[in-house]
């Protein structure tokens, strides 16, 4: 019928834009202003100089960006690299608006449900369920997170830590940020393994129960 063949058309289009903004993002270069000293940071091959205008440029392409926001430790220049590589994409935006529109059609279509909540349910979880997780791994991290940005903030010069400020820093700092131990805390066997029973229950209709009598796990099948 006509939802079946709106989606089939909805797929086709949204293979099309993904494929031409992933090549667009891929082949672009954004030539950025760059100091001689800042010029010193980069490799030979991510620079041009313009004899006509005595101008050097950096060069950014999608890999090398990372680079520089984690290496480069001119703040002036990583803070003109962030602006001009997300401003060199607007352009990609209506592109991105319409493959959103597109999604949350199929989703209503397919399963009358927003996307967001149709791609939770098609990881075996619940939107209230993903909102709780959340939730507690933000109070289990939430002061963790507090200290490192306080120290973030000392070997920024006091300065307050800016989106271009965030992988250099962490990349330089003394310590690794938040501490493993608080994220291995959450991610404990005892909750991988309840996770994985609830998941198998869902999608595989097995229903797990321990005996009285050794206390193993019994498999049942449905």
């Amino acid at each position: 019928g006509a939802p079946k063949e709106r989606v089939k058309a909805i797929d086709k289009e949204l293979i099309e834009l993904s494929t031409r903004f992933s090549k667009v993002l891929k082949d672009r270069d954004i030539l950025v202003p760059v100091t001689t000293a800042q010029a010193k940071h980069l490799a030979k091959d991510a620079q041009k100089f313009f004899p006509k205008t005595s101008k050097r440029m950096a060069i950014v392409r999608e890999d090398s960006y990372l680079d520089i926001m984690r290496q480069h430790p001119d703040r002036e220049f990583r803070r003109l690299v962030y602006s001009e590589f997300y401003g060199g994409t607007k352009d990609q935006v209506p592109e991105l608006d319409t493959m959103r529109k597109l999604r949350e059609e199929k989703a209503k279509l397919t399963k009358g449900k927003s996307y967001a909540a149709l791609e939770v349910e098609d990881e075996g979880f619940t939107v209230q369920k993903v909102r709780e997780t959340l939730k507690e791994l933000q109070t289990r991290t939430e002061t963790a997170f507090k200290a490192t940005l306080v120290d973030y903030k000392k070997l920024n010069r006091g300065q307050d830590p800016k989106s271009y400020d965030l992988l250099y820093l962490e990349e330089t700092a003394p310590t690794a940020g938040i501490k493993p131990e608080v994220l291995l805390q959450y991610f404990t066997a005892e909750r991988a393994v309840s996770t994985l029973l609830d998941l198998s229950q869902k999608l595989y209709g097995l229903k797990f129960e321990k005996t009285k009598s050794d206390a193993k796990t019994r498999v049942d099948v449905y």
